[in-house]
């Protein structure tokens, strides 16, 4: 059985996660990452697109779930290359 997945939109102030066809929003703080994992099930695997600093944070979800990077720069570059869009 393949593990859930989840998306993490991070800014400043708040984490926007989606799961299972419900967005959550919570601080960007370590209450934020309390009630996320409150949230997504343990081994669920987590897509962040990294945002300047404000997703270092989020390394303390490393432990409980399997926590990808995503650079910004690679993600346009690929959705051009894939849907040609400018």
């Amino acid at each position: 059985m393949e593990a859930p997945v989840a998306g993490i939109d991070v800014s400043k102030d708040k984490l926007t996660v989606y799961f299972q066809d419900s967005f959550y929003e919570f601080p960007n703080d370590k209450r934020g990452f309390e009630e996320i994992k409150r949230v997504l099930p343990k081994g669920c695997k987590i897509g962040i697109e990294s945002k300047g600093v404000y997703h270092i944070n989020l390394k303390y979800l490393v432990g409980e779930y399997d926590v990808r990077i995503i650079n910004p720069f690679i993600l346009k570059n690929s959705s051009l290359f894939y849907f040609n869009v400018a």
